[in-house]
């Protein structure tokens, strides 16, 4: 989905937003229900508020937005947005581990797991990272491959 600065956003899978909701709850629960434990009930409380956090940052920020300069991840609450220009990628490539590597021309770079955005749209930022990136998509050989 393209918003009003030109930028496309390609979501996270739901599944940790989920997941973080459903420890979020049975922490608030068990905590709730141990309020006369103290220290116990504070940690559980804490940990649901955490994951509560956690949950709503999931569900409401892309794992990647694309745009004609570049590109900008956002692995992690806890993690800083990492951002490429389309100038400084070299090559574009895929490898076993279900990741697809923007790789410069030092051979550093950066990596995107596509297990991480919503199935529907994967297909939509490789093309996207394909056609703005000026790189065809090349899949590397595995470790094994390179060794023989």
């Amino acid at each position: 989905m393209t918003d009003e600065a030109g930028q496309q956003a390609f979501r996270r899978s739901p599944a940790l937003a989920v997941m973080s909701m459903f420890w979020a709850i049975l922490l608030g629960i068990v905590g709730g229900s141990n309020l006369s434990a103290g220290l116990v009930a504070a940690f559980c409380l804490a940990g649901a508020v955490v994951l509560f956090v956690n949950a709503w940052w999931c569900w409401k920020t892309p794992y990647v937005r694309v745009n004609g300069g570049g590109l900008t991840a956002y692995p992690s609450i806890v993690s800083r947005p990492r951002a490429v220009a389309w100038a400084a990628v070299a090559r574009v490539e895929t490898r076993s581990d279900g990741r697809l590597y923007l790789v410069g021309p030092d051979d550093a770079g950066m990596s995107l797991r596509m297990k991480t955005v919503i199935e529907n749209q994967r297909n939509t930022l490789v093309e996207e990272v394909q056609r703005l990136s000026g790189r065809r998509l090349r899949i590397a050989p595995t470790k094994a491959a390179r060794l023989h």
